[in-house]
């Protein structure tokens, strides 16, 4: 018998509903030894998600108890991300203002990068091209690629996914490793899509090829053309290409013991987990300067996902129980790739399963240019950004709410100290949150409050947008990975192009002081605070090499 027909929302489903499941499994295991394994699972083997205990909030946090199905980081930050997205596109601001702010009070988990970065987009001046962190060019972490997938998810047929994951990846990280295994990474999940299928070892030189080639889209858009990559040349002091290439290099190293793992795992006899242990060895997977990579944890996901084609539960499984690895962001990389390919149900709860069914619906409307919801996000302009954890959640009225998000109502009594509790809530928008809060409350800032407005909005005909800049024409090589060509990007809908203010006052030489204020007055009216630091940003470079 023929097996059952079924869509792409099925996949987009079945992508997310696994990912958030292999992350919610993988949480489990993360940062703990066996002893500590066997205190949070109670003495029993793991199979599925369960409910267990974890301290949150470090060191003078509290032990809080943890639905089954309760995801971390990894999938808090992919719906952030999925917010983000509108039949207009990628809002990159409303993700780096307001998501990215406000996601600390609420985080299960988080690294480095991610968190300095959340922090940095507080800052009164901050813009998501400008977030330059201490050590922002050396972040290099997995944060980037555990959250790209809502981007590919949303792009469907269309390959324009590549410049919303640019954008997206440097808002908190700015090592080329980073952003060279988000779109890695990016590349392989549509190829599962597409091809319905993993991408089996032989598939690799073509993903690896295409990455190479995403470099160039840096060019396709204006912030990161001429803000971003010119400062992280000159914080670095080298091409910022050439950098890019090395991490590509470095994949396709890392992809060799990937290869070897692959073909040990199909030998007769062989322990599955004794060969993961190896390749995990040989990749630097549980070493402590690179636990958490970039382009290790992309690697290592795509050879669990050849290994292991439409079996992502034990994927999940293998990379869950390899403790001293980063055993939630490699499983639910894997997971969501491999389940994208032939959709079927996760085995165990999932937090949010409702919520996160009906944002793989809408993301899935979007990639099909139907109507869509669009998620009501306060005006970026009105918005305060939380300046501590506590500041996120507080009240209007007699409502309480988490800022920009939405507004919440208690599922447990509030556990901590007189200055600072956490409490699940259950929020207006669906989504769950374990928040930490003030006992008392404080009222929100008029601009943070959560908006009630119900946006229904189309995506528009790639007609007025399929137009390629000639050097970027194709990105996939079709004959390698049966890609269809990559589109250019669709740029944002607001009444002022910053390249166009720019072409004019380059055709007045740039020398009428006059020109460039009532340039500036222009953007600062019309635009946003991003167009204006733009260029503001480009007039410095511009007139420093005159």
């Amino acid at each position: 018998m023929a097996p059952a027909p079924f869509t792409y929302r099925d996949q987009v489903t079945s992508s997310m509903l696994w990912g958030a499941w292999a992350d919610a499994v993988g949480f489990i295991t993360e940062l703990t030894d066996e002893q500590g394994l066997q205190r949070r699972t109670g003495g029993e083997g793991l199979h599925t998600t369960i409910e267990w205990k974890r301290r949150v909030g470090g060191q003078y946090g509290v032990q809080a108890r943890l639905p089954a199905g309760t995801y971390s980081d990894d999938t808090q930050l992919r719906l952030a991300v999925a917010r983000s997205i509108s039949g207009q596109g990628f809002d990159v601001e409303a993700f780096a203002r307001i998501e990215l702010t406000v996601w600390p009070a609420y985080a299960l988990g988080g690294g480095r990068a991610s968190r300095a970065a959340a922090s940095g987009m507080a800052k009164a001046n901050a813009t998501w091209h400008t977030n330059y962190y201490d050590g922002w060019t050396q972040s290099g972490g997995n944060g980037a690629a555990m959250r790209i997938q809502p981007h590919v998810w949303a792009a469907g047929n269309d390959d324009t996914y590549i410049v919303p994951v640019l954008r997206d990846a440097v808002v908190t990280h700015g090592h080329p490793r980073a952003l060279v295994g988000a779109v890695l990474h990016a590349v392989g999940l549509a190829f599962a899509f597409r091809q319905r299928r993993t991408a089996a070892v032989s598939d690799w030189r073509a993903l690896l090829h295409a990455t190479s080639r995403a470099v160039q889209f840096f060019s396709d858009d204006t912030d990161l053309h001429t803000i971003w990559v010119p400062s992280w040349e000159r914080q670095e002091r080298r091409s910022f290409a050439d950098a890019w290439e090395e991490a590509v290099q470095e994949c396709s190293k890392l992809l060799e013991s990937g290869a070897a793992f692959v073909a040990e795992v199909r030998e007769p006899g062989v322990i599955p987990a004794h060969a993961y242990r190896t390749m995990a060895e040989r990749m630097g997977l549980t070493e402590k300067k690179t636990l958490g990579s970039g382009t290790a944890t992309v690697t290592a996901a795509m050879a669990l996902a050849a290994a292991f084609e439409n079996r992502p539960l034990e994927a999940t499984l293998l990379a869950a129980g390899a403790l001293g690895t980063d055993t939630d962001t490699i499983a639910t990389v894997a997971a969501c790739t491999i389940a994208a390919a032939i959709p079927s149900e996760p085995p165990g709860a999932i937090q949010d399963e409702t919520y996160l069914r009906a944002e793989a619906a809408r993301l899935s409307a979007i990639a099909a240019h139907e109507k869509s919801r669009t998620f009501p996000y306060p005006d970026t302009l009105r918005w305060k950004p939380p300046q501590s954890q506590l500041d996120a959640v507080g009240l209007r009225g007699d409502r309480v709410a988490l800022a920009g998000i939405g507004w919440l109502e208690p599922m447990t009594p509030p556990t901590g100290s007189r200055d600072a509790a956490w409490s699940w809530m259950q929020s207006s928008i669906g989504a769950s949150f374990l928040v930490k809060h003030r006992l008392d409350l404080r009222e929100l800032p008029t601009g943070n409050v959560p908006s009630d407005r119900d946006v229904w909005q189309s995506r528009p005909s790639d007609s007025a947008s399929a137009k390629r800049a000639p050097q970027q024409e194709v990105l996939f090589d079709d004959a390698l990975v049966h890609h269809p060509v990559a589109t250019r990007p669709r740029h944002d809908s607001s009444r002022v192009r910053v390249e166009d203010v720019l072409s004019e006052l380059q055709r007045e030489g740039l020398e009428d002081d006059a020109a460039i204020g009532r340039a500036l007055r222009v953007v600062a009216r019309s635009g946003t605070r991003d167009q204006l630091a733009v260029l503001a940003g480009t007039l410095f470079t511009l007139l420093r090499e005159q």
